[in-house]
Formats: structure tokens, C-alpha cells, sequence
């Protein structure tokens, strides 16, 4: 197949000169493309591979406060409070289960 490639891009830039489109001009040009998907042999992916990241947790930083609270029973227990540093409302905690598009 890459001796056709290349016989068919020579051909082709007998034919159109400086008309020749830089995609179709030989070269390192097609040395940088690879198989684009696996079990298709004619996918090609030329030049740099598009990177994709992973999202994860939207994290978001916090105002943390450390009070003391008196208890019914008698006694006092240090209990820690964390908002959003940015004012928003914070989170409601609990169970969460995503059924579809939105919770």
C-alpha cells in the first residue's frame, strides 16, 4: 500500500506542479502518520495526536472554621465547619445517584 501511496503522490505532483496541496506533497509527510483505529489498516492519523484529559473532581477551595459546641449531655466537642471560599452554597451532603442527565 505505501508503494502505491507513493506512486500515486509522484503522479500527482507531475501532474499539479505548485498546485499540489501540502497534504498530498511527499516527504517526512507521511512518516508521521499511523493507524488511526484499530482493526481499520486504511485510517491514518497525520501530524500530532489530538490528547484528551480525563476530568475528575471539580475541586473547590474551602473556608474551614473550628468551634466548640456545648452537647445536651453536658460537655463540649470541638466540631469543624467548611463553606466554599468563594461564598457559594456548599454541597448538600448525602446519597447522590445519577439516573440520567442531571441528578
Amino acid at each position: 500500500m505505501e508503494a502505491c501511496q507513493a506512486r500515486v503522490r509522484a503522479a500527482l505532483a507531475l501532474d499539479l506542479g505548485a498546485d499540489l496541496p501540502p497534504g498530498l506533497a511527499g516527504g517526512a509527510a507521511a512518516e508521521q502518520c499511523r493507524q488511526e483505529a484499530a482493526g481499520d489498516r486504511y485510517a491514518l492519523q497525520c501530524g500530532a495526536p489530538g490528547r484528551s484529559v480525563a476530568s475528575g473532581p471539580r475541586l473547590v477551595d474551602r473556608a474551614c472554621e473550628t468551634r466548640p459546641r456545648v452537647q445536651p449531655e453536658g460537655g463540649v466537642v470541638w466540631v469543624e465547619e467548611c463553606r466554599p471560599a468563594d461564598g457559594s452554597k456548599p454541597p448538600e451532603d448525602g446519597l447522590r445517584i445519577r439516573l440520567g442527565g442531571d441528578d
